[in-house]
């Protein structure tokens, strides 16, 4: 799995294998203790132009949602570069907005 984002407490990644299917980024959230971790699935292409669609989502709220696909939106080239360089083995630079 490579990471390519981190936005707060959110870990954008891309996932090698996944190479052949429709463009997409799994989300993570650890939460404390005593909740549980959140994630979702979200494709952010579709026929081969931006479109962001939540594939699932495992208890993301919706405004966290809202944040993600704002977060994506502003992104969209530089997560598209980074996720090329994890499906063909290159370095990648994590894109980072920690507040």
């Amino acid at each position: 799995m490579g990471i390519i984002a981190q936005l707060i407490a959110f870990f954008l990644s891309v996932i090698p294998t996944d190479k052949g299917e429709r463009r997409h980024v799994h989300v993570y959230k650890t939460r404390s203790k005593n909740k549980s971790n959140c994630t979702a699935k979200i494709w952010i292409e579709k026929n081969g132009c931006k479109d962001f669609e939540i594939a699932y989502n495992e208890g993301l709220t919706q405004k966290e949602i809202k944040q993600i696909f704002s977060f994506l939106d502003e992104n969209y080239s530089e997560i598209i570069k980074q996720s090329d360089n994890v499906f063909n083995g290159n370095k990648v630079t994590i894109i980072k907005k920690l507040k």
